[in-house]
């Protein structure tokens, strides 16, 4: 039996994680469960001021509501430090998660950040950094809205045509619980990007589920790639 994944994301990251899984043999079926709504008004920028950004929606949605790349930007990985320079920042690449970028700012001498972030978030950045003694502060830059699962995710699910399911964030996660409720128990493994993701999932399945070593893309496809369904 073909190999296939779920894949939840946004529509148009959903679909370049499926050119990459195709490439390690896996079929997909693309249902998002989230969509991502950029809001226009963006804040007043202090000087000195370096931007903070813990998602690619995060530099994708300031960028279209501004055209200020006069400030450095912090970025949580690889990926969103790739999105931040391609749009015209000098951005800096933080060690991949929340909590190494938390550390990261530790031992810094004292600055002035301001996390551009979503609408929906876990943990509080701008409280850990503050308690590093720098100043910070946050602002709402995109909504993540909730939407269902397609017609044909729902019945390849039903039928156990699908090996595994993709789970990039906690709230994508609550999502996919949330509207699969009637067939909870014939829920294939959940691959989740990273084990944070996995605990906010693992209280209310009895499926397997396992997590990326790195909690990027390349991490995900490097577990996808080490799955066996079977």
């Amino acid at each position: 039996m073909a190999k296939t994944l779920l894949i939840t994301r946004p529509q148009e990251a959903a679909e370049a994680l499926s050119k990459r899984v195709s490439d390690l043999g896996w079929a997909s079926v693309i249902s998002p469960v989230l969509t991502i709504e950029a809001l226009d008004e963006v804040p007043d920028l202090q000087d000195g001021e370096t931007l903070i950004f813990t998602s690619r929606n995060g530099v994708e949605s300031f960028a279209r509501a501004s055209t200020r790349r006069d400030r450095p930007a912090l970025c949580v990985g690889n990926a969103t430090a790739h999105c931040a320079t391609q749009v015209g920042f000098r951005a800096e690449t933080g060690p991949g998660t929340v909590a190494g970028l938390i550390s990261h700012l530790a031992d810094r001498p004292r600055a002035n950040f301001l996390h551009i972030r979503g609408e929906h978030t876990t943990g509080d950045l701008v409280g850990a950094i503050r308690a590093h003694g720098h100043q910070a502060r946050e602002h709402v830059q995109y909504r993540q809205r909730t939407t269902d699962l397609t017609e044909e995710a729902k019945q390849a699910l039903e039928a156990r045509e699908i090996s595994a399911i993709a789970v990039f964030s906690p709230r994508s996660g609550r999502a996919i619980l949330d509207q699969t409720r009637a067939f909870r128990e014939a829920l294939p493994p959940m691959l989740c990007l990273s084990q944070a993701v996995a605990d906010s999932l693992r209280d209310d399945l009895k499926t397997p589920v396992f997590w990326a070593e790195s909690p990027d893309l390349e991490g995900f496809l490097s577990m996808l790639a080490g799955f066996d369904p079977a």
